[in-house]
């Protein structure tokens, strides 16, 4: 909330009709209501430099005139308006002050008596002034006029403001108005998006984490040399890993093909029980699945189709897919030695170990 006091401290920006044709811009004193009974008795005020901002919200908007004269005749009424211009300009005739828009306009009816040098205070005028501020062309620093027009005052009913040449320019009209400044959008939204793409894939993206219910062994391309003892590895990688530690499971895979992995220790898995190395079931990963995205051909071998090469020694390992029980077989030397099934759960030489992922 800002409040902004304005007066009127310059001959020209201030003056009243006189309701025979006269403008008059000199006097110390103006005459507001029905001068004489024939013809009413309009006032207008000039202020400038008005640093209210376009978009701003009027709250209050107060005139407030010092009377030059104690009087308490009969009913002065008169309403109010403002100049409906940009940059409010002073009549030079009173028929150029009749000739001004103006906006709506606020009564000020059934003035009481005024004491010479006490202060007086019009209705709230910030409806009307609210219609200049919302004017296309307003911009701050400009000037707004007040205009007054007789409204049914008695007859020989005056009130007598003084004017900005009253007094050394000290008691000219004034303005006092509070407002609040209009609002703007922030130079930086807050929700816009970083230009560097999170690490967690958006929905849709395939994780490395296998959705429940799919195989999570898909084999590798090219199977490990040596197999660890009786144990197959339950999460291939793209590429075969490297030697891992003993029992530390490793989640980045190597390029270079594992030589001889510890004995009993499965490769890029957790020990049972232990957090895993490898994100948790149903958080994404920041490393995208080796594993194709379905319906992308996958780097299996065919059905029935062995998956490598013999390797030295005469020992022949292959994967088969069965279609009909949706498994994939482990074969060794000509025997089945395990299935991993689409539940997640491996059957190792006839023993099920369920949920092994």
């Amino acid at each position: 909330m800002s409040t902004l006091n304005l007066q009127v401290n310059a001959d020209a920006d201030d003056g009243y009709c006189n309701g025979f044709g006269d403008l008059i811009t000199n006097s110390a004193d103006y005459s507001l209501g029905n001068w004489g009974g024939t013809a009413g008795q309009n006032v207008y005020a000039r202020f400038t430099n008005v640093t209210i901002p376009a978009g701003a919200t009027i709250t209050s908007c107060i005139l407030t005139y010092t009377s030059s004269t104690s009087v308490s005749a009969s009913t002065v009424n008169t309403n109010i308006y403002f100049n409906d211009a940009d940059n409010a300009t002073v009549p030079t005739t009173e028929a150029t002050y009749d000739g001004k828009a103006v906006t709506s306009a606020v009564a000020w009816n059934s003035i009481g008596a005024w004491t010479d040098g006490n202060e007086y205070s019009s209705p709230d005028l910030s409806s009307i002034l609210q219609e200049i501020i919302d004017r296309e062309g307003w911009s701050s620093g400009n000037a707004i006029m007040i205009l007054h027009k007789d409204n049914g005052s008695s007859s020989a009913a005056v009130r007598y403001p003084r004017s900005s040449t009253y007094g050394n320019d000290t008691y000219g009209p004034k303005l006092s108005i509070t407002y609040t400044a209009g609002g703007s959008p922030s130079a930086t939204p807050s929700a816009t998006p970083s230009a560097t793409p999170s690490s967690s894939p958006s929905e849709g993206t395939p994780s490395n984490t296998p959705s429940e219910g799919t195989p999570s062994n898909t084999p590798s391309a090219t199977p490990s040399s040596s197999p660890s003892q009786g144990t197959p590895s339950n999460t291939p990688s793209g590429s075969p890993s490297g030697s891992p530690s003993q029992g530390t499971p490793s989640n980045t895979p190597s390029s270079t093909p594992s030589s001889s992995p510890s004995e009993g220790t499965p490769s890029g898995s957790p020990s049972e029980g232990t957090g895993s190395a490898s994100p948790s079931e149903g958080t994404p990963s920041a490393t995208p699945s080796t594993s194709p995205s379905e319906g992308t051909p996958s780097s299996s071998p065919s059905e029935g189709t062995p998956s490598s090469t013999p390797s030295a020694g005469g020992m022949d390992t292959y994967i088969t897919f069965d279609t009909s029980n949706q498994w994939l077989s482990l074969v060794v030397q000509g025997t089945e030695v395990a299935r991993f099934k689409d539940n997640g759960d491996i059957d190792v030489n006839g023993t099920v170990n369920n949920n092994a992922f």
